[in-house]
């Protein structure tokens, strides 16, 4: 039987949840994504197909997947989805406790035995965009929202029909500010899936435990774990300069942080900084450095308005904006 000839810009898919994750993964062939092609193909982050409904073949044992949705191509998504609308999830950090490296979702698990209510249906994603603080305080407050809308028909009928739509338009606008965030890609190869839940002490967590039972409805706040105080762009412009001073003899170092890039040699890293995809990095580089010292400054722009006690004209605005 011949195969092929295979397209290199085509995509493949593999599951995420436990019992999929081991299986090949195909999409029917009367469906319109059942090759599908990158138009980015030097992009390395991940794209999310969703699936209506599947099937599994008896000999092989490969997963056929239908009524296929390809979602849009914004980096992060697949994190930010998860992140928005399981049920329950915990997120997962670095060795240095420096970043958010993924998150295990599903219906949650027992507290005696770490293993999850429905494990096998537990799915876990790895963080291939930045995904800060700012994100998970954005990602809880929309949560929040939606809990309290679908909650139950009582909540609902507290709101009248124009407070009603204020609180949706304000979910709707929050998930697109989030989606809309430029964030750079962190390479995360080494972190493989465990499917494993794990017990974090509250002190840990950071989070006041009458406030999280409070709030524990429809989609309960996520549990952050605080990170270690850690500027990833100061660093690496700082290692980048370093590196400016390989042709005057001047640098010492081997090791590009951009790109994760270790030479034990001083050619090898020469060859490496003169390479296109070094150069096309720091391009990225300069341009998401330029976006974070807007938003460090816009966020030090708040925190003044607040220390200066104008969080309630704040607010007003920000209902009155809701309404336009």
């Amino acid at each position: 039987q011949l195969r092929g000839p295979f397209n290199p810009l085509e995509c493949t898919f593999k599951g995420v949840s436990r019992q999929t994750s081991f299986r090949k993964v195909g999409v029917d062939k009367d469906s319109v994504n059942y090759v599908v092609l990158e138009p980015d193909y030097l992009s390395k982050h991940t794209r999310m197909l969703v699936s209506a409904s599947m099937g599994l073949r008896q000999n092989s044992g490969n997963i056929t997947l239908r009524d296929t949705t390809l979602m849009p191509n914004i980096r992060g998504f697949p994190a930010l989805m998860s992140l928005l609308f399981a049920p329950r999830f915990q997120l997962r950090v670095d060795s240095e406790q420096r970043q958010y490296v993924g998150a295990i979702c599903g219906l949650g698990f027992d507290g005696r035995t770490l293993k999850g209510y429905d494990a096998d249906y537990d799915s876990e994603i790895i963080f291939d965009s930045d995904i800060s603080r700012e994100d998970l305080v954005k990602v809880n407050v929309i949560r929040y929202n939606i809990s309290t809308l679908l909650a139950s028909r009582q909540s609902l009928q507290e709101y009248t029909e124009g407070g009603l739509t204020i609180k949706q338009r304000k979910v709707r606008r929050n998930i697109i500010e989030l989606l809309d965030r430029r964030r750079r890609l962190i390479n995360n190869s080494k972190f493989q899936p465990t499917f494993k839940w794990m017990k974090v002490s509250d002190e840990v967590q950071g989070i006041d435990k009458t406030e999280l039972q409070a709030n524990a409805n429809l989609l309960p706040y996520c549990q952050q774990i605080p990170l270690h105080q850690y500027d990833w762009f100061q660093d690496v412009a700082k290692n980048l300069e370093e590196l400016k001073g390989l042709e005057n003899g001047d640098c010492v170092t081997y090791v590009c942080k951009l790109c994760e890039v270790k030479a034990y040699s001083k050619p090898d890293m020469m060859s490496h900084v003169h390479s296109d995809e070094h150069r096309d990095g720091v391009d990225d580089f300069d341009k998401n450095l330029k976006i974070h010292e807007q938003e460090t400054a816009k966020q030090k722009y708040f925190q003044s308005l607040e220390d200066d006690g104008i969080e309630e004209d704040a607010e007003v605005f920000d209902i009155e904006s809701d309404s336009d």
